[in-house]
């Protein structure tokens, strides 16, 4: 059957409905099997519209942009942008660096594998910390690949100190690798990004400052 053409003429294919009252409740009620499964993201993204929902960017409840872009490239992008504003206060003394890549391994014939960190944070052209974003709710225990992938950053960029961040309510969590004086440590950072509905970059402000204040504690304590 050609459907292809003027919308009003396609609109006549279809069956006349009753206009209803749309609530949440409508949607809950819907079964999902093989095959109404191929149309959830569109009926997600229907209810989303529908019910004038917002995203909430916190907790993922409702997230429009979670159906449509890759959130943890833009958590990571956005995070990136706001830490290399806060870092020019420092009159150059502070660098960010996106994404640097360092050989993990070689092989015989040549080929290598390179690791990146989302974040390397230099201080006076030292590295100092590295942080990798992530776009997911956790309680209080990463995930053994992300902490596994902190602890080989630290070895290889030869940083003490990294960070695994992520959105949510401003607290951090420290966290020690075993034979710590060896091999550092990896701690959790969860920052808070929207206030009024708009986006915040305070709480990145003062992770940097944190972050800036630690190592200036750790340069006085070996003089």
């Amino acid at each position: 059957m050609e459907t292809l053409g003027d919308p009003k003429v396609q609109l006549a294919y279809f069956p006349e409905l009753g206009e209803i009252a749309i609530s949440d409740e409508f949607f809950q009620k819907i079964e999902w099997n093989r095959k109404s499964e191929a149309y959830r993201k569109a009926i997600n993204i229907a209810r989303l519209l529908l019910l004038n929902y917002h995203p909430d960017l916190s907790h993922g409840k409702n997230n429009v942009l979670a159906l449509m872009f890759d959130m943890n490239e833009i958590w990571e992008g956005w995070f990136t942008k706001r830490l290399s504003v806060a870092a020019q206060k420092y009159n150059g003394s502070i660098n960010i660096r996106a994404q640097a890549k360092e050989i993990f391994w070689v092989g015989s014939t040549g080929e290598s594998v390179r690791q990146k960190p989302d974040i390397i944070i230099d201080i006076n052209q030292e590295p100092k910390y590295i942080l990798d974003t992530k776009w997911k709710i956790i309680n209080n225990r990463p995930s053994e690949d992300d902490i596994r992938q902190m602890f080989a950053y630290n070895k290889l960029f030869g940083t003490r100190l990294a960070y695994l961040v992520y959105p949510g309510e401003n607290r951090s969590v420290h966290g020690e690798f075993y034979n710590s004086n060896e091999n550092g440590a990896c701690g959790l950072r969860f920052i808070f990004f929207l206030k009024d509905g708009k986006l915040c970059h305070s709480a990145i402000d003062a992770f940097l400052d944190e972050l800036v204040n630690i190592d200036h504690i750790n340069h006085i304590s070996k003089i």
